[in-house]
């Protein structure tokens, strides 16, 4: 099984927490044709759903072979992450091969692997957790780090108020919780074109 450098997005959401091991992972696993990477810290998520590339293109490392299953602690993912560089000749080199030996990066030239303790348990159901898109009262489309930049304002701050109003071309509006301080943030969405 094939891994890309966006599968590890769901870094953002493993915890820290060493008392919790099942949720300092991202949990990867092939579901029928996508390879499904997800984490959670006990309140936040992160699902990253992508193709299955196959991992026959990978370059013989050391024959052992792909498994369609596995766990990454943050650390690894840390580690990896920056060794998972686009390629133009081979393509496929941007990616790790998980195997029963463990993650495998290679540049042809050099070969890490990647052997994490196995953390015992069942990760999460949190499939239950993410609502159906067709049933969202309303979507937005917002650029993501325009929203990342504005809720750094937030930081500090015990919880916000997320505001959407009817119509298409209005803004998300973010107010703070506090009676201490009065933080307001709008975020405008992106134009669609039909």
């Amino acid at each position: 099984m094939l891994i890309s450098k966006d599968h590890l997005r769901a870094l953002h959401t493993v915890s820290k927490d060493q008392t919790r091991p099942l949720l300092t992972v991202i949990d990867i696993k092939q579901d029928g044709d996508e390879i499904v990477a997800a984490s959670t810290d006990g309140y936040i998520l992160t699902e990253v759903r992508q193709h299955a590339e196959d991992a026959d293109q990978y370059p013989e490392t050391n024959g052992s072979p792909s498994i369609d299953n596995v766990r990454i602690t943050g650390a690894t993912a840390a580690k990896l992450k920056p060794m998972m560089k686009p390629q133009k000749l081979l393509p496929v080199l941007a990616y790790a091969n998980v195997t029963k030996s463990g993650v495998i990066t290679t540049d042809l030239e050099h070969t890490t692997v990647f052997n994490d303790h196995q953390v015992s348990g069942n990760f999460p159901d949190y499939k239950e957790l993410i609502p159906p898109s067709d049933t969202a009262i309303a979507t937005v489309k917002l650029n993501p780090e325009f929203l990342a930049n504005v809720l750094k304002a937030f930081k500090g701050i015990d919880s916000v108020t997320l505001e959407l109003f009817e119509g298409t071309a209005t803004p998300v509006v973010i107010r703070s919780n506090s009676s201490d301080v009065e933080v307001t943030g709008v975020v405008m969405p992106l134009k669609s074109y039909n």
